[in-house]
């Protein structure tokens, strides 16, 4: 007897071929990122202008705003009265007049204008409520500590 008759298994079909869908899905895919990739870094990169080697560079003007955060040493500015138009401040000491310039800027004015109390007092000379709060605003600057 022959031992190929014999129970041997069915011959296996050769393999059938996948689909280059996927492959070609997966090409497109990674040409897509590293494109992407290229003009991100290449929009991070400013363009290098040529500079002329006689270029006055004195005259060119800063549109950078640095700000410096306020110093702890250094003491804060005299508020005068003329800092406070509209305010009898006559008699106040730099303590009251500090207090009265900040009060006076935090309180917003009576009349409706929108404006605090300095601004009403600048702005509006005919303002029927600002003179009457300024006037009790320089008596309570009075009371604080001097």
């Amino acid at each position: 007897m022959n031992d190929d008759s014999l129970g041997s298994a069915p011959p296996t079909p050769p393999p059938a071929r996948r689909s280059p869908a996927g492959a070609i899905l997966f090409g497109f895919a990674l040409v897509a990122v590293l494109a992407g990739g290229t003009w991100f870094a290449y929009r991070l990169k400013p363009a290098a202008a040529p500079r002329p080697a006689d270029a006055d560079l004195s005259t060119a003007t800063d549109t950078v705003q640095i700000i410096h955060p306020p110093s702890q040493s250094r003491p804060p500015a005299d508020i005068t009265g003329a800092d406070l138009p509209g305010f009898e401040t006559a008699g106040l000491t730099k303590n009251q007049l500090r207090w009265l310039y900040h009060r006076a800027r935090l309180e917003q004015c009576g009349c409706g204008c929108g404006w605090n109390v300095a601004e009403c007092r600048i702005n509006d000379p005919n303002c029927p409520k600002s003179p009457g709060r300024a006037v009790e605003l320089v008596a309570e600057a009075k009371k604080q500590k001097p």
